[in-house]
């Protein structure tokens, strides 16, 4: 799997349809009290580009474009028209003002692009890995900052670097124009149907494009592998995916501690690890410095990954 930095035809990607879709459980009760899950912590896009098909070139360009990506395989670009700027309706002409990216806290020099909606109370961040090249705007504090020289961008992560370290509470804010990372649908992977209508014109019944929300490949092996148990654990233990989905620590000394591997190497979701302590002291599970998770003297714990408030990926314990 690999992502292929090109951009879906424009032309016909403006005829297309479709938006942002949840994956919400809805338990309903006798009583008719239901309760509601949130299965994703961000919507996923969804398009169906054949209404953009207009001529039998629009075809030919189709067939070449999901041949190139070999179906489902390959990810690409694909400029979303109802929401491809920074600013706030998503079409007007991005401003150096529209998002705020960070605040400098003197010793960053790196920031993720985002983009904020806000409906009444309620804000969400959506994380931008695609700007387009030559579009993104930036000040600092109400300064312009050149690009080149203040700073620079990467068009596949949306990663802002600057050259001089932002001041502490100085305001960074950003405009630009992005595009959607998404691979082909599963249908397009199965079939592309595709008929000629007459010797001029063709047609196809359907064409789905989807978001890719975690490019992080996880090998299926990960999430079906074997336990381990640490007997004794007499020092502090750095784990990986590969020791096991059921881990059981032994542990017989104080003060020790368990080292989760960095989150941003993998997919977020799991759960990854089952961890309990079956020794006679308490261990902590941790990430770096902070602590995700206190095992108790014959106590189970679930490791999991998240997003943080700022979209990184991040390790939780339960």
């Amino acid at each position: 799997m690999s992502f292929h930095e090109v951009q879906f035809p424009t032309g016909i990607s403006y005829g297309s349809r479709g938006g942002p879709g949840h994956n919400t459980s809805v338990i309903e009760l006798d009583s008719g009290a239901e309760e509601r899950i949130a299965r994703w912590s961000t919507p996923r896009c969804n398009y169906d580009v054949s209404y953009g098909v207009k001529s039998y070139e629009d075809l030919a360009d189709v067939i070449k474009f999901a041949r190139a990506r070999e179906g489902a395989v390959h990810g690409f670009r694909f400029k979303d028209w109802s929401d491809y700027t920074s600013a706030s309706d998503g079409v007007s002409a991005a401003a150096i003002t529209d998002q705020t990216i960070g605040t400098g806290d003197g010793v960053t020099t790196t920031f993720q692009l985002t983009k904020t909606y806000t409906s009444g109370a309620t804000t969400r961040t959506r994380t931008i890995e695609k700007p387009v090249s030559g579009t993104v705007l930036v000040e600092v504090d109400g300064v312009a900052q050149t690009e080149g020289v203040d700073f620079t961008f990467n068009t596949t992560t949306g990663l802002i670097t600057f050259t001089t370290v932002p001041g502490i509470g100085l305001t960074i804010k950003a405009g630009f124009q992005f595009d959607v990372p998404v691979r082909f649908g599963l249908d397009v992977d199965e079939l592309l149907d595709v008929s000629l209508d007459d010797y001029s014109s063709g047609s196809v019944q359907r064409i789905s494009v989807v978001e890719i929300k975690d490019e992080a490949p996880v090998d299926e092996s990960f999430f079906y592998r074997g336990s381990q148990v640490f007997d004794p654990m007499s020092a502090n233990v750095s784990i990986t995916p590969n020791d096991g989905a059921v881990l059981a620590f032994n542990v017989t000394t104080t003060s020790l501690e368990i080292q989760l591997p960095d989150p941003a190497n993998y997919a977020a979701g799991g759960p990854y690890h089952f961890v309990t302590n079956i020794g006679s002291q308490t261990v902590t599970v941790k990430r770096s410095t902070t602590t995700v998770l206190t095992l108790g003297i014959d106590t189970w714990g679930t490791l999991v990954i998240g997003l943080d408030a700022s979209g990184a990926k991040t390790w939780y314990g339960f």
